[in-house]
């Protein structure tokens, strides 16, 4: 793989997984290996689901643009098969508004806490 060039690389940590990334593995060994306590990530709405759905991330931070796009083909912050039976509302994530802020041309940054026990301790 070409990513393989890097290892080379002293200050350079890879972490290779052969055919998916075990996110939750993942962050458990940027924690423990490299002390990372806190990472950003900007995703889609397939990767949002998934890390929502293994209760790996805390916080969520939104920007809501001052527009409306629509259409039964548009992406959304969360992907995936919607809720089917009474048993899969269980699963929906609750959300704690922590702060609202109004920004330039009417855009407003929203930033939640997750009301879930993250797993990676």
């Amino acid at each position: 793989h070409p990513a393989c060039e890097f290892s080379q690389n002293k200050e350079l940590n890879m972490i290779y997984y052969p055919i998916t990334i075990d996110f939750k593995d993942l962050f458990v060994k940027l924690k423990q290996d490299d002390k990372i306590e806190k990472i950003s990530i900007q995703s889609g709405g397939t990767l949002n689901a998934l890390f929502l759905k293994r209760k790996i991330i805390d916080h969520i931070s939104l920007v809501i643009a001052p527009c409306l796009i629509g259409g039964k083909n548009t992406p959304t912050s969360i992907d995936g098969i919607a809720p089917q039976t009474k048993d899969d509302l269980f699963n929906i994530k609750a959300l704690k508004l922590k702060k609202c802020e109004i920004l330039k041309h009417s855009y407003i940054y929203l930033y939640y806490d997750v009301i879930n026990k993250t797993e990676i301790e």
